[in-house]
This record gives C-alpha cells, sequence and structure tokens, in this order.
C-alpha cells in the first residue's frame, strides 16, 4: 500500500515521525525550514515536506 504523501499531519502527530520535539518544529516552521500552514490555531504540515525535512536533519 502506498503512502498518501498528500496527508496533512498536525505538529502533534508531526512529533512521531521526526526525532525532535514540538518546540524544534515550531521554530523551524517560523524560521521557514519547514512549510507548514495556519488553520485556526492549528499548524498542518504536508506529509511529503515532512519526509524532505527528516533527510535534513
Amino acid at each position: 500500500m502506498a503512502t498518501d504523501l498528500k496527508k496533512w499531519l498536525t505538529v502533534s502527530e508531526a512529533t512521531k515521525h521526526v526525532p525532535v520535539n514540538r518546540l524544534r518544529l515550531f521554530r523551524d516552521i517560523k524560521g521557514g525550514k519547514l512549510p507548514a500552514r495556519r488553520i485556526g490555531w492549528m499548524y498542518v504540515i504536508r506529509l511529503a515536506d515532512l519526509i524532505t525535512y527528516k533527510k535534513t536533519l
């Protein structure tokens, strides 16, 4: 079964896939290293962007 790379994850869900904590993810979102969208009070990250980000760590 193929992974859906267009899937959107919240920051909490994304921390389960990368070896960094939530604070670092928020800093990288604000710094422009990790593209994310803000929906209301919540940030969402596309799975494909998260995989690319994980390779840069």
